[in-house]
């Protein structure tokens, strides 16, 4: 599969691809495929999505799919998480003319405007009402706040913990509570995001970005980024060059 987006919130990939093999990855992953897909042994062709850290195989029958990486902290993947895992960590939708879409897709590479309208649209079909999410404690948005606007090669835990005035236990224990994940994971989530853009829309080396984004080395940087969204760093930098990505 190739690379044709990639943002703050989620990747996107585009192709065929069979992965044999059980895997997990700590994204959610919304998958809509043209005409088949097996996923866990059950031939479906409806769209699937799939929790953080779930254990699965898929497998295609036939034809492309298009697959959605999305942050699961985000405001998407919160979304996600609360409307379609309530009984059950791998989910089923049956929503109408995807595969049309899809196409449109295709026939969309040279006109990146076209390509990022209807690669929105097709992913907020899956969005359902906002309204009901929680909000944020004020202290949680000033944390995210320091994380987002930091150099996030030397940001350190402590930065973001002094950022707002409450002891560490009670603030890292406010985070997880609001955030389902811990600040540590957050601020390396953030990093992966941050570097995916970084070598998709720069010619910085891997190592390069590695070092610029805060991970000690790029052995380091490729495992975690590989066990996250299950896509090498490296494979990402040969494939950009014919890839149509963009920033959403």
């Amino acid at each position: 599969m190739k690379l044709i987006g990639v943002s703050e919130q989620f990747l996107v990939l585009l192709g065929r691809e069979n992965n044999d093999q059980i895997h997990r990855h700590y994204d959610i992953q919304l998958q809509i495929p043209t005409s088949s897909m097996i996923i866990n042994g059950k031939r479906t062709t409806d769209q699937v999505l799939i929790d953080s850290n779930v254990k699965h195989i898929t497998s295609f029958a036939d034809g492309d799919m298009l697959s959605f990486l999305i942050h699961p902290e985000s405001r998407i993947g919160q979304n996600i998480r609360r409307h379609y895992f309530k009984s059950d960590r791998i989910a089923t939708a049956h929503l109408p003319g995807l595969v049309e879409q899809i196409k449109v897709i295709y026939e969309s590479m040279a006109d990146l405007n076209r390509l990022k309208r209807v690669t929105h649209t097709i992913l907020d079909r899956f969005i359902i009402d906002t309204s009901d999410l929680q909000q944020l404690d004020d202290r949680v948005t000033d944390m995210l706040n320091c994380i987002h606007s930091a150099d996030l090669a030397h940001l350190q835990l402590a930065d973001v913990l002094n950022s707002v005035h409450l002891s560490k236990s009670r603030l890292t224990h406010l985070f997880k509570n609001e955030m389902k994940i811990s600040v540590m994971r957050y601020m390396t989530w953030t990093r992966l995001f941050r570097a995916a853009q970084s070598l998709v829309f720069s010619n910085a080396s891997i190592t390069a970005t590695a070092h610029q984004f805060g991970f000690a080395d790029a052995s380091h940087f490729s495992r975690v980024f590989k066990e996250s969204f299950g896509y090498c760093p490296k494979r990402l930098v040969q494939e950009k060059k014919t890839t149509v990505s963009f920033m959403f």
